[in-house]
């Protein structure tokens, strides 16, 4: 069984590959249902448009739902998602809006694909490709309010994050 606890601000998951979790600085803001997809580790990649600026970034971040909804956003979600062999998403109006509701750590960054040549999956024409590893859902959402970009958590919001309990 896995047990979670509490050490110098990180939270430490034993019976698990990871024996340590950070907490991270920076966070994304992602519409949902994008955000819950890759907070639970079944979208294992976040596409971002080609000129964003930190296709560099590496490591842990937050996962921020942000607090509009976009039915369009949901249905090209709940349509990637079947293809993606996702059968079924959370009604949006059950899922959290302005708030931390995750960590994923990037390992990589693909460049945008040439028009047609996409491979099967989350890939998406014109954009730069994330690639996640070792999401982490949290138990309960911390409310906070999301930029564009990477953005660095407020200090406030990120010494409620080092109590969180994932899931």
């Amino acid at each position: 069984m896995t047990q979670r606890m509490l050490f110098e601000g990180r939270v430490v998951v034993t019976g698990s590959t990871i024996t340590e979790l950070p907490c991270p600085t920076h966070a994304a803001t992602l519409y949902q249902p994008w955000a819950w997809l890759v907070a639970t580790g079944m979208k294992p990649l976040e596409n971002r448009p080609k000129g964003f600026w930190r296709r560099n970034f590496r490591g842990w971040f937050w996962i921020h739902a942000g607090a509009r909804i976009s039915v369009h956003e949901a249905e090209r979600a709940a349509a990637l998602a079947r293809t993606n062999g996702v059968t079924s998403l959370p009604p949006e109006v059950m899922l959290p809006h302005g708030a931390i509701i995750g960590m994923a750590r990037v390992t990589g960054c693909l460049d945008v694909p040439d028009p047609g040549s996409l491979p099967d999956g989350w890939r998406m024409e014109g954009k730069l490709g994330f690639v996640l590893a070792e999401a982490r859902p949290l138990k309960t959402p911390v409310p906070a309010r999301g930029y564009q970009c990477f953005w660095r958590v407020p200090e406030d919001v990120r010494a409620l994050l080092k109590a969180a309990e994932f899931e």
